[in-house]
């Protein structure tokens, strides 16, 4: 069977369908990845097929976009030049490639494209949500009339021959077949979820193929105590504090620290020796090697977080993460502090906090073991491969 799976975003965000691409390639199917230009040769790598719905200046220029980290103009800033321009070449790939009763469509709420071939073809379409917050996104859709990207949306449709949606675009996007959160229901409890929603569990994929972590990080980890680990995620670009915060809070503790960060233009200019920068170390292999993680609260490194036991300290940012990070502090294996309080003497103490809390190293066992065991991919695959059956 052909399984095309649409992908855009952060490495939290591609990661899962990547992993998810490669057990079903396993499972014998043929997979094609829909996605970036930049993520061209990490699933090239992973054996699957790619196909670029985005060029890489395009989304460089959604990136860099003024208002993607604005308050209030940051998410109709992402779809609208992130994923609006992905909607077309997304169509125009599953209606050439489509096969009746021998293909299926994979992605997440934004695949746009996906939801026109369901519609105008008939095309077997799953949604993945990667978190809670992916179903409501916290706020209620404006009316059809008040959003741009509505607009655009119901622009393309008139092209391909498709009615207007007429409804807000939250009640639209997701499939009405079958939605699969990869994420378990102790992360999430909702009542008002439909009947064709599954939760599974998270994917835990960091796109390692090697059991091993680089020499320079070994010995890094070799020369002392564990260390405390900051990050902000793969794509942040226009955060210039969030490390200056995390050297202060590591001298005042006398912790040792990694910095983790695509982005080498947020990094203080001097570090001490007691503080080493890595572009990207898989985390499945560093989280149990350190002592706590300081992050932004996205859903892939949250999990990554709960595998390895490990308190989670959160400086949400964007979209998802004020969500996740509410969820972690109401399970007990963590806290946060809001951007606008964000400085490193709270930080070293909120870190101090958790270090000390007995109460919360235990919680963190507790949903490790919870994880161990748990096999997200085989359960979905299992689930797309009944869509057609």
């Amino acid at each position: 069977m052909k399984m095309i799976l649409v992908t855009l975003g952060s490495m939290g965000d591609v990661l899962p369908f990547i992993a998810l691409g490669i057990r079903l390639r396993q499972r014998g199917h043929e997979v094609t990845v829909l996605g970036h230009r930049w993520d061209e040769q990490l699933i090239l790598g992973s054996g699957l097929e790619f196909y670029s719905i985005l060029g890489f200046e395009e989304g460089q220029k959604a990136l860099k976009h003024p208002d993607l980290f604005h308050p209030e103009k940051r998410l109709p800033t992402l779809k609208q030049h992130l994923y609006f321009p992905a909607t077309l070449p997304t169509f125009d790939y599953i209606a050439k490639h489509f096969v009746w009763g021998d293909t299926v469509v994979v992605g997440p709420p934004w695949a746009y494209g996906a939801r026109f071939a369901q519609e105008k073809l008939g095309v077997p379409l799953l949604t993945v949500l990667l978190a809670p917050w992916n179903f409501h996104e916290g706020e209620a859709d404006p009316p059809p009339t008040d959003t741009e990207l509505h607009r655009l949306l119901n622009g393309l449709r008139d092209k391909i021959g498709l009615e207007p949606i007429s409804v807000p675009l939250l009640a639209w996007r997701n499939s009405p077949e079958k939605i699969v959160a990869l994420f378990p229901e102790w992360f999430c409890e909702q009542e008002d979820w439909p009947d064709h929603a599954l939760m599974t569990s998270f994917s835990m994929f960091d796109g390692s193929s090697s059991r091993r972590l680089e020499t320079e990080v070994e010995e890094f980890l070799a020369k002392g105590e564990r260390p405390l680990v900051f990050t902000t995620g793969t794509k942040m670009t226009q955060e210039d504090t969030f490390f200056e915060g995390a050297l202060e809070a590591s001298l005042q503790l006398g912790k040792r620290a990694i910095f983790l960060a695509l982005f080498p233009g947020q990094f203080p200019t001097k570090l001490p020796d007691s503080v080493q920068v890595f572009d990207y170390v898989p985390l499945s292999l560093l989280l149990p090697h350190t002592e706590i993680l300081v992050y932004h609260g996205g859903i892939g490194t949250c999990s990554h977080a709960f595998s390895a036991g490990l308190p989670h300290l959160i400086v949400p940012m964007i979209y998802d993460q004020f969500d996740n990070a509410n969820r972690v502090a109401s399970l007990g294996v963590g806290d946060q502090v809001q951007k606008e309080d964000y400085q490193g003497s709270i930080v070293a103490k909120k870190i101090e906090q958790l270090l000390g809390s007995e109460k919360v190293q235990k919680r963190c066992r507790t949903i490790a073991e919870q994880l161990e065991g748990e096999d997200a991919l085989s359960e979905t695959s299992l689930i797309i491969e009944a869509i057609v059956q």
